[in-house]
């Protein structure tokens, strides 16, 4: 669910005025309660994973922090140009789950940003004023999430996410490459 969230408060910021590179950072700030609210809205399907989650979150956090530094050390006029390309391809990811997941023999557990949002609050352009309304309907979201999930077609919210990071990909694609 978090997904669809970014895919509507990214082109709000972006709406805003905000440049992509400060939208996204401010986003990803934002972002952070998703994770303990989910966490919390999951128990039931973390109920005994609790090696899993650190392990795989331990290895999540490693990828987003070298994310971030990559992000951070690139111009940022960079980012503009290649967010269409990573909005697009998760949105492929997406769609590919069911055969991603066919790979492997244990489900993905919930990720865990916090060493990437220390690294992007102390270096990046966060727009803060922005950051507590969107955290606190992140974690409300987040919480709620996994039982609106538990409730839905998990085949048509997945195509309905990625077909709505796609439409935003195109979008943003046709103003950064014009």
């Amino acid at each position: 669910m978090a997904s669809v969230a970014s895919v509507v408060t990214y082109p709000v910021l972006l709406a805003l005025g905000l440049p992509p590179l400060s939208a996204n950072v401010t986003n990803t700030m934002s972002l952070v309660l998703t994770g303990a609210g989910s966490v919390l809205g999951s128990r039931p399907e973390l109920a005994g994973q609790r090696c899993r989650v650190l392990r795989l979150g331990a290895l999540t956090a490693a990828g987003g922090v070298a994310g971030a530094a990559v992000l951070l050390l690139a111009p940022p006029s960079a980012f503009g140009f290649v967010v269409p390309v990573l909005i697009g391809g998760a949105s492929l990811l997406l769609l590919a789950q069911p055969l991603i997941r066919g790979l492997s023999p244990r489900p993905g557990a919930e990720r865990s940003p916090w060493r990437l949002a220390v690294m992007v609050a102390a270096f990046a352009p966060v727009h803060w004023v922005f950051v507590p309304p969107l955290a606190a309907g992140f974690l409300v979201g987040g919480f709620t999430g996994p039982r609106l999930v538990r409730r839905l077609p998990v085949r048509a919210l997945r195509v309905f996410v990625a077909l709505c990071g796609l439409a935003l990909a195109a979008k943003l694609g046709a103003a950064a490459y014009r």
